[in-house]
């Protein structure tokens, strides 16, 4: 159980420094408009921080089935924006460049990351929930 809360943690850390990396790239080039990208980049910041408190609720044993239901919110809400990412990747436009291997191989790892992480959540509700039984 460890390990499962271990690799979701290291998921939520992963996509909270994307996501800050995000923000810092496009600050840098324009400049801000402060309350509308504060709320788009907390918004956007809900899902790893879920994946990041859930597990470490479960590790420390406290409340370890409020920790499982923020981890399965927070795969959730990555599993719907990776999905909808590769749903657009895979309609390109007509004026659009063709993908090239490169990026089939980034979009395939995501899928690869967000499933992995899909059945760690899923894994650690078995292991919570249906060992308490």
């Amino acid at each position: 159980m460890k390990a499962l809360c271990i690799v979701l943690i290291l998921v939520g850390v992963y996509w909270l420094l994307d996501l800050a990396w995000t923000y810092l790239v496009m600050s840098g080039i324009s400049t801000p408009a402060v309350p509308a990208v504060f709320l788009y980049y907390g918004t956007r910041s809900i899902g790893p921080i879920l994946l990041i408190v859930g597990p470490i609720l479960v590790l420390n044993q406290a409340h370890k089935k409020l920790g499982v239901l923020l981890t399965a919110i927070g795969c959730t809400i990555v599993t719907v924006l990776i999905g909808s990412s590769i749903v657009e990747f895979l309609h390109v436009e007509p004026l659009q460049r063709k993908p090239d291997f490169g990026d089939y191989t980034r979009n395939a790892f995501l899928a690869l990351v967000v499933l992995l992480s899909d059945w760690a959540a899923f894994r650690l509700y078995q292991l919570t929930f249906l060992a308490a039984k």
